[in-house]
């Protein structure tokens, strides 16, 4: 037989401002596996009022957070009802004082943001900014939102849960000095400033001339004259040197570039210019990605690992695998050496994590290295 019981419905605080309004309670034999919650208090329903909410282990939790501020208040009536989806006649009421509890502000040191910018600009004429932010605080998750500083509607509420990477997209027209700012209600806010490039506009021209003029002259004048003098004298000389001087000299210089070369990727450490490079960047960010996983820094780790990730693509279509294997080496023993110091200092949190991940990518760099550097 279905059943329904609402065991709390209580406000949550987050600097002395009302963000949430959360509804708590068991419910079973409801076929549906869905419940569908009403909220009210003296200002009107909730926005969301009504919506549906599963069922999970003959319970339930609803929660509202838009316009809650402006129609409820602390130690007011709220009322209550939560049906079974399906099955009106089983249902349960509460009626009576909101009793909230504070969540209290984030401490704003614990607070990380960045943006990332798309490389191509909309149709619009706008670019797409990433807005991330993270917060290392625990005992905290409340409520937030984006004022992204253009003048435009704050984004959506978003539960600022601690240790999660929460992003939001946002398009912006090119220009300088934004300054986009995450809104905690009644706490301080916290702000990151960055600019935005101009879009590229000469993809619009040059498809338009350079198929007019080749196609026109270069038909006309090559038959003309080529095969009157190729023809004539090419037969007379060409047979009596070419057979004496090309099979002595080719056979001679081809087998000495391959083996010392990039073909083989055995020839050089780091070979060009731009592999030296691309070599000191990977193992920068292996070290960066290494040391940021042993101090359990998630942002900086996943931002070094992603970085290491993309030069490692680049550097073996460029210079090889081989080459790779060698860089990634080097840095593997750079980390360890970082390792230690910071084990030795006695900060290194997140030792194990790092130790798996030095010891994945030794274990790769040295399958490559065994299979592409023999």
């Amino acid at each position: 037989m279905c059943d329904i019981n609402i065991s709390s419905a209580t406000g949550q605080l987050s600097g002395g401002t009302l963000i949430s309004i959360t509804v708590v309670g068991t419910a079973t034999d409801c076929p549906s596996g869905q419940v569908r919650v009403f909220v009210s208090c003296g200002g009107g329903g909730l926005p969301g009022s009504g919506a549906l909410f599963p069922i999970e282990d003959d319970g339930f939790t609803a929660s509202f957070s838009d316009d809650v501020d402006d129609l409820c208040a602390c130690d007011s009536d709220v009322n209550v009802t939560v049906t079974c989806e399906g099955m009106t006649q089983c249902f349960d009421t509460f009626s009576g004082p909101l009793e909230c509890v504070d969540l209290g502000c984030p401490d704003l040191d614990s607070i990380l943001l960045d943006q990332l910018a798309a490389e191509e600009c909309n149709d619009d004429g706008t670019r797409t900014i990433t807005l991330r932010a993270v917060h290392l605080d625990p005992p905290n998750a409340p409520a937030a939102r984006w004022e992204f500083g253009d003048g435009s509607p704050p984004g959506p509420v978003f539960a600022f849960t601690a240790g999660v990477i929460h992003t939001q997209d946002h398009d912006y027209l090119p220009g300088n000095g934004y300054v986009a700012s995450l809104l905690i209600p009644g706490c301080p806010s916290r702000s990151i400033e960055f600019d935005v490039d101009e879009c590229d506009e000469p993809p619009t021209e040059p498809p338009t001339e350079p198929p007019t003029e080749p196609p026109t002259e270069p038909p006309t004048e090559p038959p003309t004259e080529p095969p009157t003098e190729p023809p004539t004298e090419p037969p007379t000389e060409p047979p009596t040197e070419p057979p004496t001087e090309p099979p002595t000299e080719p056979p001679t210089e081809p087998p000495t570039e391959p083996p010392g070369g990039p073909p083989g990727g055995n020839g050089g450490f780091c070979g060009s210019p731009l592999c030296c490079f691309l070599c000191v960047l990977i193992v920068l960010t292996l070290v960066a990605f290494i040391s940021s996983t042993a101090i359990a820094q998630p942002l900086a780790a996943a931002i070094a690992g992603a970085a290491f990730g993309a030069l490692t693509g680049i550097h073996i279509a460029f210079c090889g695998a081989c080459r790779w294997a060698r860089c990634t080496l080097v840095g593997l023993g750079v980390a360890a050496l970082v390792l230690i110091g910071l084990l030795l200092a006695g900060i290194a949190v997140g030792i194990v994590a790092a130790l798996i991940a030095w010891g994945l990518l030794l274990a790769g760099a040295l399958g490559v290295f065994a299979s592409q550097c023999s």
